[in-house]
């Protein structure tokens, strides 16, 4: 009993050494760091999955992938990057076995890679990563 007490109080430092890292800014005004249970209630919102439309079990992924963030200077966990995809969807997206299409990336999602990447490199990073067959570039561009 008393290495669970141990092991818990090690867990518990751990967090709040987490919750103590410092703020990440981006062009704009300082924003907090958001906690990872919040982008997942984000995606939790959505419903069905994005690309497939199934309710089972599944994974928040993040429609701009997480090392454009961090190169960016952008928070990890910002809500309007968050995207429901069931397990299936979300693993064979990323063993680029079947790319989700451009149409299941909410506008919150584009918008945001607009934000972060600028609209031309958005646009590309969309080609790249998506299906663009699904939407014409014009459809999706917020300019």
């Amino acid at each position: 009993m008393r290495s669970g007490r141990l092991q818990q109080s090690k867990r518990q430092r751990r967090t709040d050494k987490v919750k103590t890292q410092p703020v990440r800014t981006y062009p704009g005004p300082t924003i907090e760091r958001l906690p990872a249970e919040f982008f997942r209630w984000a995606a939790q919102k959505q419903e069905r999955c994005a690309s497939c439309g199934t309710r089972g079990p599944w994974d928040a992924h993040h429609a701009l992938y997480e090392q454009h963030l961090r190169k960016e200077g952008f928070p990890l966990f910002d809500p309007r990057n968050a995207l429901r995809l069931c397990r299936d969807c979300h693993a064979n997206h990323h063993a680029g076995a079947r790319r989700i299409k451009t149409a299941s990336l909410t506008t919150e999602n584009l918008a945001y890679m607009v934000e972060v990447l600028g609209p031309d490199r958005a646009e590309l990073y969309i080609a790249r990563q998506y299906d663009d067959r699904a939407k014409s570039a014009g459809d999706w561009r917020l300019s």
